[in-house]
């Protein structure tokens, strides 16, 4: 007899509990909710993926009476590490704030292995990978930008995503080199020697001295050892 009243106890006390979980909002369906919307948000964009931070065990929220309602909180940002609101309206209305991630992967250029100052990049040095650009809050350059031929800036260590700050148009002229000025006017042309006043790449204007002349005059870096003066 004392053992049918200890089943029927824990008969009882299961039941409770089965019934009290019945009544919470499941934490799968606020994840299921949140990446729903994110689908949807994101849906013009190429190659994203959506994470749901995990839920504090201890949230427990009322089983909703109507379908969930998800939104964006004002002012938050719509990319990479982001806010979803989710609400309900039922009879026990209740709203929370559900952290998520919005991963966006496009294909960078990545250096393949160190890379010193000032040495001219071949694209043996270098390959094209995906990375998720939501990470890349210093910048990236996408895998179409032509890099072949720029110089280093800074010693770059291998597997490091490069940028624009990293990277310069290669010098065809060095100060204090020695240069052929271009003089152009109408079908004319005239060439003079002359010194390079400062570093240049090429569609840069720098300084040069006119050797016979002594004058100091600008020119656009045209090429190699070769400088342009438009009249």
């Amino acid at each position: 007899m004392q053992k049918f009243f200890i089943f029927l106890y824990i008969g009882i006390a299961l039941s409770s509990m089965s019934t009290a979980q019945a009544n919470i909002q499941s934490h799968e369906s606020l994840r299921k909710a949140v990446v729903s919307f994110l689908e949807t948000e994101t849906q013009d964009t190429q190659d994203t993926e959506i994470t749901v931070r995990e839920f504090d065990k201890r949230l427990r929220l009322h089983q909703c009476s109507s379908p969930l309602q998800t939104f964006w909180p004002l002012g938050n940002k719509r990319l990479g590490s982001t806010t979803v609101g989710v609400r309900c309206s039922g009879d026990k209305p209740w709203k929370i704030y559900v952290g998520a991630h919005i991963h966006i992967y496009k294909t960078v250029w990545v250096s393949k292995t160190g890379l010193n100052r000032n040495q001219v990049l071949d694209l043996a040095t270098v390959s094209k990978e995906k990375r998720d650009i939501t990470r890349l809050t210093a910048g990236y350059l996408l895998s179409d930008t032509p890099i072949e031929g720029m110089q280093i800036k800074r010693n770059i260590p291998a597997n490091h995503v490069l940028t624009n700050i990293m990277l310069d148009s290669q010098k065809m002229v060095k100060r204090g080199e020695r240069v052929t000025i271009v003089s152009k006017y109408g079908g004319i042309e005239v060439r003079a020697a002359g010194v390079a006043l400062s570093d240049g790449s090429k569609g840069e204007r720098i300084k040069v001295k006119n050797t016979s002349s002594k004058r100091e005059i600008e020119a656009y870096v045209s090429g190699r050892h070769l400088v342009l003066v438009t009249l």
